[in-house]
């Protein structure tokens, strides 16, 4: 997969500045139209669903480890979802993320609920 030109700014907390990440950062599959959420216990940013660059809809949930060192630091691919979703929307609850409404592949509205585990990588 190419990657031109994109780069990640991160906050630099041990020097106080924001930096150019060059890393390889970029999640594991380019994607549009994801669920997002913080894992605040974790510190992780955590991915699902959404487009792929050849328009399909994706059940991938991925991580991203902030607290790593900066050689760490990357997105892991963790479950799947039940049911591939896009548009939709994610959060954290005690311990669990909800993966709820969105569009399949047909873009049709979805109005199911998911309960994905805390990824524990």
């Amino acid at each position: 997969m190419v990657k031109r030109g994109v780069h990640e700014i991160l906050w630099d907390k041990s020097i106080g500045r924001w930096e150019i990440n060059r890393t390889h950062d970029f999640m594991n599959r380019m994607r549009v139209g994801f669920g997002a959420t913080w894992l605040k216990n974790k510190d992780y940013l955590m991915v699902s669903g959404g487009y792929t660059i050849c328009f399909q809809v994706s059940d991938e949930c991925e991580v991203y480890k902030f607290k790593a060192t900066k050689k760490e630091r990357k997105w892991t691919k963790i479950s799947s979802m039940n049911e591939k979703r896009t548009a939709h929307s994610i959060c954290e609850v005690d311990q669990y993320v909800y993966a709820f409404g969105g569009l399949d592949q047909n873009e049709k509205s979805l109005n199911s609920i998911e309960r994905l585990r805390l990824p524990s990588v």
